[in-house]
This record gives C-alpha cells, structure tokens and sequence, in this order.
C-alpha cells in the first residue's frame, strides 16, 4: 500500500499549499486515480482544510495526519453513496460530481 503524506513546506501562520494524492487508502480499500486529484491544503493558525472544489469534498483536521483522513474518508463516502444511487434520483449538479469522481477513480481494491 501507498500512503500519501502532507509535507509542510512553509512555516507560516497561514498558507496554501497544493495536495494532490494519486492513490486513497481508507476503510480497507485502495482508490487507485487515472490522474492526482489536485487540491489545495490551507494552513490557518492551528487547523488543516483540504479542499476540492470539482468534486465538493471539504475536510478539516487539526494535524496533517488528520486532515489527510478525514479528506479520505469523505472521499471513499461521496465516491460509495453516488455510485449507490441511479442519476435519476440524483440532481444535474450531483450527477456531475458523480461523473467527474468515477473519471479519477481507475480502480478500487
């Protein structure tokens, strides 16, 4: 298994870096994308948020360690519940979220 880790590069108060992991390990399983999924991770006094606006996941946590985990575990729900549901019982903006998270997903394992 690969593990994506969060490096600080900036000793800063606040800042925004770029986190794009290219493997998600959670719950026993392991998605594994066509491309990184680009996000930023923002720094603000002594909290993390990782963010993708493409596929509307937003986590926070207080350590990097925790960040990356919640992130993931939003991740691998959003990807489940969409891919449970036909698009009809979604709207055109959740189907569209559906699209663009199973164009990233190449396998899950």
């Amino acid at each position: 298994k690969s593990s994506n880790k969060i490096q600080e590069i900036i000793s800063e108060k606040s800042h925004t870096i770029a986190y794009s992991p290219e493997i998600i390990n959670v719950n026993e399983k392991q998605y594994i994308f066509n491309f990184p999924l680009h996000c930023s991770l923002v720094k603000e006094d002594d909290f993390y948020v990782i963010k993708n606006e493409l596929i509307d996941i937003t986590a926070t946590g207080i350590t990097n360690e925790e960040v990356e985990t919640n992130f993931n575990e939003e991740f691998d729900f959003l990807f489940t519940r969409l891919n449970e549901l036909d698009n009809n019982k979604l709207s055109k903006r959740m189907q569209n979220i559906k699209l663009a998270i199973n164009l990233f997903v190449k396998e899950v394992n």
